[in-house]
């Protein structure tokens, strides 16, 4: 019987799904137990406040995920053609991106909720 090994792309997947789920599982885990503290120290208003503001916090995080999913699969693909000045480009665009889009985000969530 012939042991395979794992090649180096299928370790970095599995690595690589290993540390997407993990932060599913946390932030979910973090939902939850701000959900449980906002009930303690609010009451109902709380609970009520948290389960409007989850799908919010889910847009964020998933806008967040796939920026830089895809700003590191074409930095990665720059730095293989040895393209240094575009994976430069991509590193600020990305930077500038994640700035604006927090900035928009937080702008929106303070004229929706007041």
């Amino acid at each position: 019987m012939m042991i395979r090994s794992k090649s180096l792309g299928q370790q970095k997947f599995y690595s690589m799904i290993f540390v997407a789920s993990a932060n599913m599982v946390l932030e979910v885990l973090m939902l939850m137990v701000d959900t449980v503290l906002a009930g303690h120290a609010v009451g109902e208003a709380g609970i009520s406040a948290m389960n409007v503001m989850t799908p919010v916090v889910n847009f964020m995080d998933f806008t967040g995920t796939i920026t830089a999913t895809g700003v590191s699969i074409c930095y990665a693909q720059a730095m293989g053609r040895a393209d240094k000045k575009r994976a430069d480009e991509l590193f600020g665009m990305s930077l500038i991106v994640g700035v604006v889009s927090g900035v928009f985000l937080f702008m929106l969530a303070e004229i929706g909720f007041n």
